[in-house]
């Protein structure tokens, strides 16, 4: 009997409906801008929940930014987020 393995989805900030503001704020200029694809390969899981704390941070929902950055667990990363 063979495994099979799913990918798990992630959830990053190209969930949100980026607008133009919020994706140079993030990842730069456009033309220096990282794809979806690209973005999965290059980040962290921390470095994505990061990312999903500063849009929120941006969009001025804390409480939905706080909860992105719990979830970040290396302590030292954290304390460079904030």
């Amino acid at each position: 009997m063979s495994a099979v393995l799913k990918s798990k989805s992630i959830e990053t900030i190209f969930n949100y409906n980026l607008n133009d503001a919020e994706l140079n704020s993030l990842l730069g200029d456009k033309d220096d801008r990282l794809d979806e694809k690209e973005y999965l390969e290059l980040r962290s899981t921390n470095g994505i929940l990061a990312d999903l704390y500063r849009l929120f941070n941006l969009r001025e929902n804390k409480k939905q930014a706080n909860l992105y950055l719990n979830k970040i667990d290396d302590n030292d990363f954290k304390d460079k987020v904030e």
